[in-house]
């Protein structure tokens, strides 16, 4: 994002021409350029109004380094029994340029890889996950996942790390009983 692209208007009118026609993702970059956004820095990416789940913001490389890890404490969810399904966090840190990063796995009931997965930060915010993780680890330990692609990683803009509450669940059409989710505090080590 530049100087002369940052306007509420701009971004509203970016994310409005992508679910028209239908993109599979829109990515605002957070430049460190001589001609960036005064409006959206590092400091203040959190602040971009996220209107469409096919939208990520993101610094650009150079501002991503990790800065902090975070312990990750579950307040619902499973863990350790793959029956129903379930959602795993097992990695989390902030970055210099205003991302915590939480990455993790998930599979189904019927122990197939659990995607499209959504994130909701406390804030109502919600992300989608990139594109499925090879994650070899989840089957060396657990036989019966028989398809690797079962990791996630979101990149969510925060403000200054603190205790960040944040849900994960699969994205499905109409939501049922058999909805994996995990609830988790996350806060600064």
């Amino acid at each position: 994002m530049f100087n002369f692209n940052d306007s509420l208007e701009e971004t509203d009118l970016a994310q409005k021409i992508a679910e028209e026609v239908n993109v599979d993702g829109l990515l605002f970059v957070i430049t460190n350029s001589p001609e960036r956004s005064e409006i959206y820095t590092p400091e203040t990416l959190h602040r971009l109004p996220i209107k469409s789940p096919k939208t990520v913001v993101a610094p650009a490389a150079a501002l991503q380094r990790k800065t902090r890890q975070a312990r990750i404490e579950l307040l619902s969810g499973k863990s350790g029994d793959l029956s129903g399904g379930i959602i795993m966090l097992d990695r989390a840190h902030w970055t210099n340029g205003g991302l915590l990063e939480v990455e993790g796995w998930a599979v189904d009931q019927l122990l197939r890889p659990a995607t499209p997965l959504i994130c909701t930060i406390g804030d109502g915010l919600f992300h989608k996950a990139g594109r499925p993780l090879l994650r070899r680890d989840v089957v060396e330990v657990f036989p019966k996942i028989s398809d690797p692609v079962c990791g996630f990683k979101f990149r969510l803009p925060t403000q200054s790390p603190d205790a960040v509450h944040l849900t994960i669940s699969q994205d499905t059409v109409s939501a049922s009983e058999n909805t994996l989710s995990v609830l988790a505090r996350l806060t600064p080590i």
